[in-house]
């Protein structure tokens, strides 16, 4: 079993030797006054590997986060043996003034993005019903102009599959030869939003014509 305690001051020259060969694989230079900073830092038990928020638990610490270069074969050989890599990368983001963030791809960011991306496409759409016919857009594809005469019913589109929950409203147009035409836009003017306002307007041209 490995116990972690509390550093006292004849740890330092063993300490001094493991940060030395630390900052020498990073190939960093640090200031003599930061590592002093360290030291007395873990000596304090404010900074320490394997640390809570009430201070150092050396037996049964509950979580412990260790950061390494990809290429540091050495500790990815120790981490493997020791921890679970769930696939989880934090990726370092340098923006304008140097101020860094942490983001951590995840599941749920791919989730956000494909809704985000799914309003865009569904926003920059368009669907219009007139006597000419029924005017689908589906960006970023080329505007289609179905007759009134070939046009059957609007259907709206299941939503199925793990983003079902975050997909935005979506129909087909089935022709009355039974073909079927995505629909990315359920609302038109003068029809209203929704398959049944949108094959009530079909219907009313329909009479009028």
């Amino acid at each position: 079993m490995i116990e972690i305690g509390k550093p006292e001051a004849a740890d330092r020259a063993g300490w001094a030797i493991l940060v030395d060969g630390y900052n020498t694989f990073y190939e960093r230079t640090p200031a003599y006054e930061l590592v002093e900073r360290a030291w007395n830092a873990f000596r304090a038990a404010t900074y320490m590997h394997a640390s809570s928020p009430t201070g150092p638990r050396p037996r049964r610490c509950g979580r412990v986060y260790w950061s390494t270069q990809a290429s540091n074969d050495t500790a990815w050989r120790l981490y493997d043996r020791v921890a679970v890599n769930r696939g989880f990368h934090p990726v370092p983001i340098t923006f304008v003034g140097g101020c860094v963030v942490v983001v951590l791809l995840a599941p749920f960011a791919l989730v956000v993005l494909a809704a985000l991306a799914a309003f865009v496409v569904v926003g920059r759409s368009s669907l219009a019903i007139t006597d000419a016919g029924v005017a689908i857009r589906n960006y970023p594809q080329a505007p289609v102009l179905v007759p009134l005469a070939r046009v059957g019913r609007f259907e709206a589109t299941p939503r199925a599959g793990n983003l079902s929950g975050v997909r935005p409203a979506t129909a087909v147009l089935v022709l009355i030869d039974g073909s079927r035409l995505p629909v990315r836009k359920v609302n038109a003017p003068a029809a209203g939003r929704g398959v049944d306002a949108l094959n009530a307007r079909v219907e009313f041209l329909r009479t009028e014509s």
